[in-house]
């Protein structure tokens, strides 16, 4: 994908579409990578909302962020509600781990599963300027 005119291109998945970009940073195609709710991987998150069925076998794409870790090489930003009731809190804190130094992690309150619905702007320019990454 071609880097818009207006400057770099800043992936950003809420939810279910932070497997997708973070696949799309493991393939090159961004200069930052901003998380918002997400997953470690789709099976994970299925197996665990649905723990009697065999989710891990009708998956076929399991949208599988913990093992893009090594492949994603851009700056992460992951945002978190602890009060998250679709995707728990803790696989956030768990990606965050695995990704190490190379990303920031900041966790929110009583914002449920939409951290979004706050103006994140602020927090998203800081780390942005830290990273040396025009905005």
């Amino acid at each position: 994908a071609a880097i818009p005119a207006g400057g770099p291109l800043i992936l950003w998945g809420h939810s279910l579409g932070s497997g997708v970009a973070a696949q799309m940073a493991a393939e090159g195609r961004g200069k930052a990578l901003v998380l918002e709710s997400p997953y470690t991987s789709l099976a994970d998150l299925g197996a665990e909302l649905y723990p009697i069925f065999p989710v891990r076998l009708l998956l076929t794409d399991p949208f599988d962020t913990a093992t893009l870790v090594s492949d994603i090489k851009v700056p992460v930003l992951i945002f978190h509600s602890t009060d998250d009731p679709v995707v728990p809190y803790a696989m956030g804190t768990r990606l965050a781990a695995r990704f190490g130094e190379r990303a920031r992690f900041v966790s929110f309150d009583r914002l449920g599963h939409y951290p979004h619905q706050i103006d994140l702007s602020s927090p998203v320019a800081d780390w942005l300027e830290k990273n040396a990454i025009p905005h």
